[in-house]
């Protein structure tokens, strides 16, 4: 059993009991025992489950914002984006997809020996290449890859269970889920709106459990994929250890992601934006835009504004409706963030708003004001993901050197381009090395595919893409 604690109290507020080996073992077996038979089901009876589902977790929505906003310490309004609007995003998204993926695709091959797009003589046997004239074309199918191990971070919990188990209802595959610790209470409803919609026995089942509890489940040989959002040093242990035992891994993993004004951006469009990107969910986000690159022109004025704009984001109890910061997810988090700030001004940078130490009026509660910092691309602050309200602010002296800044990452998850010129914006996004990149502000589309670059992701979520990611390929030869 381990303590739950109120970020902004500091208070224990529950026990939650961690599964052991055994319960992995028996999980991955239930899973084992139904995905033949789901396997087998067609689209119309993967609707139907994901429809009941879907209808279970909407009538307990407002239990799962309230649940959410105690043990992460979420303002109410975010909860019920997070909670509330993203999931139901997220069902909308795989139930639309279910119509769109090619389940059977014939495959016409061209002839190699009457092309002759290949000149001079071809080395080894011919007789075995395919004819377009063949009365038996090749047959391309798309099937269930096999038992599915969705790991979910924190910060949006019910977001992310939903998205892994949709996929892999929609795909044709049993899951085993395994939320993190840190939030139960998602835990504990999601598992009752199991029990109500009444899912075959085994298709969906769901763990508590910390790091251990989550190695032995991607290790566990009856789990084929294995889904993992959380942080970069997880996920490269998770992608190790799948490697092991030779399984797939989709990784989404951290961002440091930058927002680039170019030096025709409409900065009172721009900036408010940033700043919703950076701090929303007191940058608890894998998609903050922490990183806003602005030309060195412009440098002063930004400052100026950001300084007056970040004002407006009050700091407070996660229950009162004007609270747009809470606190942070906990002590040892705070504590983090708190070094890196320190450190930064050691190395030079300029506090352009907050600062390190708990927010001004708050004795308890892991409490960060908003904080807004000048720094140079070299700098620590400027690379790594802290997951706090702290907002990097980089000059540059020409778009080139934008896009080399911007691009100086290891983390492509997610970026953000503002240009009164959309063609401009839109080269600019072409340039940078993103799994998303966001022009004047625009807004996510849930059925598109979400993942990054580098140590940002491997695979992509969402949608048609998210099926697909949790697809395997068998090609029949003959007798089509």
């Amino acid at each position: 059993m381990v303590g739950v604690f109120n970020p902004a109290t500091e208070e224990q507020v529950g026990m939650v009991r961690l599964c052991s080996p055994q319960d992995v073992d028996a999980a991955v077996r239930a899973a084992t025992l139904i995905q033949p038979a789901w396997a087998a089901s067609n689209p119309v009876q993967r609707k139907d489950a994901l429809l009941r589902l879907a209808k279970a977790i909407e009538w307990r929505e407002q239990s799962f914002i309230a649940s959410f906003a105690l043990e992460a310490g979420c303002p109410a309004s975010t909860c019920r984006t997070v909670q509330g609007q993203m999931p139901r995003q997220a069902f909308a998204a795989t139930l639309q997809a279910l119509d769109q993926v090619r389940w059977r695709e014939p495959l016409v091959a061209a002839s190699v020996a009457t092309s002759g797009a290949i000149s001079g003589p071809i080395s080894g046997p011919t007789s075995s290449a395919p004819s377009t004239a063949d009365s038996n074309p090749t047959l391309v199918l798309r099937v269930p890859v096999g038992v599915v191990a969705g790991l979910c971070a924190w910060n949006a919990p019910l977001f992310q269970m939903v998205t892994k188990a949709a996929a892999a209802i929609a795909a044709g595959s049993a899951i085993v889920l395994k939320p993190s610790e840190l939030t139960p209470g998602t835990l504990r409803l999601f598992c009752e709106a199991l029990e109500e919609c009444d899912l075959p026995p085994g298709l969906v089942n769901v763990l508590s459990g910390g790091a251990a509890v989550g190695e032995a489940l991607v290790a566990h040989p009856g789990v084929a994929l294995v889904s993992f959002t959380g942080t970069a040093a997880v996920g490269q242990r998770v992608a190790v250890v799948a490697a092991q035992h030779g399984k797939r891994a989709l990784l989404n993993l951290g961002g440091k992601s930058p927002a680039v004004l170019l030096d025709d951006a409409d900065l009172e469009a721009a900036l408010p934006a940033v700043l919703q990107s950076c701090l929303l969910q007191s940058g608890q986000t894998c998609t903050a835009q922490t990183r806003l690159l602005v030309h060195h022109a412009q440098r002063v004025a930004v400052a100026t504004s950001l300084q007056a704009m970040v004002r407006e984001w009050t700091v407070g109890a996660p229950q009162d409706d004007s609270t747009r910061i809470g606190p942070l997810i906990s002590a040892e988090r705070f504590e983090r963030v708190n070094e890196a700030i320190q450190a930064a001004l050691a190395e030079g940078a300029e506090l352009i708003a907050g600062g390190p130490g708990r927010a001004a009026g708050f004795d308890t509660g892991h409490y960060l004001a908003p904080t807004i910092l000048g720094v140079t691309p070299q700098m620590a602050i400027a690379r790594e993901e802290l997951f706090a309200p702290v907002l990097c602010v980089i000059g540059y002296e020409n778009d080139k050197e934008a896009v080399r800044i911007a691009n100086d990452t290891p983390h492509g998850l997610s970026a953000a381009v503002w240009s009164r010129d959309v063609a401009r914006a839109q080269a600019m996004a072409a340039q940078l090395r993103a799994g998303q990149v966001l022009i004047n502000g625009a807004a996510a589309d849930p059925a598109a595919p979400f993942g990054g670059f580098g140590a940002g992701a491997h695979g992509r979520e969402n949608g048609r893409f998210g099926i697909e990611a949790m697809l395997a390929y068998r090609s029949v030869h003959g007798g089509a």
